[in-house]
């Protein structure tokens, strides 16, 4: 059994106020560019790689070291 992540499908946002259900609260570990995206590595009890478009990763202010809210919709997951 194996399970993946699609990285482009997984969701970013401001850790502000209580977590909606389904979301998880976690570190920013690392920022890569990747040309044209970002690639975010966030710890979230284990490393969550989130993909996320460039301009909205400029938006954001997301940065190395601090908190972020990760959701992963079940359409992200796949179990092969």
């Amino acid at each position: 059994l194996k399970v993946s992540l699609d990285p482009w499908k997984i969701r970013l946002a401001s850790p502000d106020g209580p977590a909606p259900n389904g979301w998880i609260d976690g570190r920013i570990m690392q920022i890569t560019d990747e040309g044209g995206h970002v690639r975010a590595l966030i710890d979230v009890g284990l490393p969550l790689a989130v993909l996320i478009d460039g301009p909205a990763y400029q938006a954001s202010g997301f940065m190395a070291g601090g908190r972020a809210r990760v959701y992963c919709p079940p359409e992200a997951v796949e179990v092969v």
